[in-house]
């Protein structure tokens, strides 16, 4: 994580995208499989998607949702 040094999780947990349960609570993304993520930022707005994410990507957003509508990416990792 060397990218973006000011993430500092103490969890990670794997992440089964979903239309309807949101995640326990804000974390950021690691992006194992290469695809799009569409997520809920934890701050409110509209669902976006992360799309051409490469294999290894983070998205160092909050996120309190992981839409499955649009995530075509595998092995979310959510770090908290």
């Amino acid at each position: 994580m060397a990218k973006y040094p000011y993430l500092n999780p103490n969890t990670a947990i794997n992440i089964t995208p979903s239309n309807t349960v949101a995640l326990s609570q804000p974390m950021v993304l690691y992006v194992g499989g290469a695809g799009n993520v569409k997520v809920q930022p934890a701050v409110g707005g509209s669902a976006v998607v992360f799309n051409n994410l490469d294999a290894g990507s983070y998205i160092p957003l909050k996120v309190n949702m992981v839409y499955v509508t649009s995530t075509t990416s595998s092995s979310i990792i959510g770090l908290y």
